[in-house]
């Protein structure tokens, strides 16, 4: 029995119409065919009645899911993660849902017919604006983060991910609050700091206790044969023994500085067109007897490779180091040392790979590749060989591969490794094809000391550094003026200015540096000829410097010759 509630307007209007076109085709006197229309009529009418009662039957389905749907559809938008709101041109909020009104720590009826900037700080004001009428205007998606306005807790982040509706007339915002993720970021942040500088502070140690076990080594012989040379008995054929001692551990000490230098990427070099497959042909000899004769030697050239511009001697200290690291890896066994020369251009993606981590510029290249049949590196030992002092060997070992490493920076050449073990190591050393020019250093001239007349202005903060220097000068027949600092070279050079022929300038000093203390110099004398000093250079300053007139540039520590042979060239205009 059908409930009564269930019967749809449209079947009870069906049955009263066809009982009353029955009943007025009797009443008119119409015939009736027979009982069998009657009853067929009648069934027609029934099964009508039950299509419409299962039609009211799925209408009722549909709009009880439909109400189902529209429900959970307003829990999950009222009740979803992120913020939801409608925004009209200008930013006012037209809907919002209860996250975003929690999210904004406002009642949503608050929100309808505001501003969406205005829950936001006042300096953030200006990009919200600009994001939503971007999106307005291009009609693209488009993001941008903010902080809560300063009613709410400070220091909270959010994320507005905004996208114009269908027709164009509203912009759907999404706010997702961001400021656990913005803490994390800090924290990550924090750590790789605090890695880097475990990392540095671990690499200087090293550093530290090899320039220390190095150094201590060279000022032995420099303090036992400073001492010997002042023993009364002494003889002088001993005494001069003892110079030379002392002279040979200074140079050593030098080399090591300038070894350090170059790892820094601030060597001084004496470059010129190189061809790299002579220059490492060139210097076979040397290589075959530093190696051990168990460690065999092969060599394929390149031929008419491209000239680079390159310092020849730093070139050969690479191609040296490397080799006899490859023989160190091959130890007391057989093995073979290959050495490759070719060109390569080299496409942003594979210098990418390569070391410094700073990628060179894309280009033709040429390389020499040393590679060997030792013993082979695992990857923790990959990721120091390039630290100062590091080795698998022993302590005090010196720069190694980070001299190396500071020689093809110089360069601005690129350095790329590869090596597994127990499958040996290949090191490939790419120096560009027309490579920038590097500062030149005067080499050390020969012959009898030049002899001089006149004043000379000697700056300097390190009065041992002056002291020797004035004794020098002096020697060779100079009248010598000292300061101790670039704004006392300037005042005593306004003093003397007619009387001084050439100054020799440090390059760091206090009060003014020597670049600073060399242009108030050319202000009072343009012509006047100045000799740069450092024991630590910026190249790119010394070339400035030097395309701004300075005469020549000493590389500390520099020999008595050195000085006179570059005296004499900017006073006389010879060379040694």
């Amino acid at each position: 029995m059908k409930s009564p509630e269930r019967d749809s307007p449209g079947k009870g209007s069906l049955r009263k119409r066809a009982e009353s076109v029955v009943t007025e085709a009797l009443s008119a006197g119409s015939p009736v065919r027979s009982d069998e229309d009657t009853q067929r009529l009648l069934h027609e009418l029934q099964v009508h009645e039950i299509e419409l009662e299962m039609q009211n039957e799925a209408l009722h389905e549909a709009q009880a899911r439909l109400e189902v749907a529209l429900q959970r559809y307003t829990e999950l938008y009222d009740f979803a993660p992120v913020g939801y709101f409608t925004v009209q041109a200008g930013g006012t909020i037209r809907e919002a849902n209860l996250t975003g009104a929690k999210l904004l720590r406002v009642e949503r009826g608050d929100l309808l017919g505001a501003r969406l900037q205005s829950f936001f700080a006042p300096a953030d004001h200006p990009l919200i604006g600009t994001t939503l009428a971007e999106v307005f205007a291009t009609g693209m998606r488009h993001t941008c983060e903010a902080r809560l306005a300063a009613a709410v807790p400070q220091g909270v982040f959010v994320r507005l991910d905004c996208e114009q509706s269908h027709d164009g007339r509203e912009c759907y915002v999404v706010l997702e609050e961001i400021t656990a993720l913005r803490r994390a970021e800090a924290e990550r942040r924090a750590l790789e700091v605090k890695l880097r500088q475990a990392q540095k502070l671990s690499c200087l140690g090293v550093m530290a206790g090899g320039i220390a076990h190095d150094f201590n080594n060279l000022l032995m012989p420099i303090l036992g044969h400073a001492s010997l040379a002042l023993e009364k008995d002494t003889t002088r054929a001993q005494t001069e023994e003892s110079l030379r001692e002392i002279e040979c551990a200074a140079r050593r000490a030098a080399e090591l500085c300038r070894q350090m230098l170059a790892y820094a990427g601030h060597g001084q070099f004496s470059v010129e067109p190189t061809e790299l497959s002579s220059l490492v042909a060139d210097s076979l000899r040397l290589l075959r007897v530093s190696i051990s004769k168990k460690a065999g030697l092969s060599c394929t050239f390149g031929e008419n490779l491209p000239l680079i511009t390159a310092d020849p001697a730093q070139l050969r200290r690479v191609v040296m180091n490397l080799v006899i690291n490859a023989a160190e890896a091959v130890g007391d066994q057989e093995g073979c040392i290959r050495l490759t020369t070719g060109a390569l251009h080299c496409d942003r993606e594979y210098l990418r790979a390569c070391a410094p981590g700073e990628s060179p510029v894309p280009g033709p290249y040429v390389y020499v590749e040393v590679a060997d049949t030792g013993c082979g590196m695992d990857a923790a030992t990959l990721e120091r060989i390039f630290d100062p002092f590091f080795t698998t060997k022993f302590t005090g070992r010196g720069l190694g591969l980070a001299a190396v490493l500071g020689i093809v920076r110089q360069h601005q050449g690129a350095l790329k490794v590869e090596s597994a073990p127990g499958k040996g190591t290949v090191f490939r050393v790419l120096f560009p094809v027309g490579s920038q020019e590097i500062s030149n250093t005067p080499g050390p001239p020969l012959g009898a000391a030049w002899r001089g007349t006149g004043a000379i202005l000697l700056a300097d903060d390190e009065e041992s550094v002056r002291r020797t220097s004035c004794r020098l000068l002096t020697h060779w027949g100079f009248q010598v003026h000292q300061a101790a600092d670039g704004q006392q070279a300037v005042e005593l050079f306004r003093a003397h200015a007619d009387e001084i022929r050439c100054v020799l300038l440090d390059l760091t000093m206090p009060r003014l540096d020597g670049e600073q203390a060399f242009h108030q110099l050319r202000r009072l004398r343009p012509d006047v000829k100045v000799i740069l000093m450092s024991g630590y250079s910026d190249g790119a300053i010394v070339e400035r410097l030097r395309q701004g007139g300075v005469a020549g540039f000493l590389a500390k520590p520099f020999s008595a010759p050195e000085l006179n042979a570059l005296l004499k060239s900017v006073l006389t205009g010879e060379t040694a």
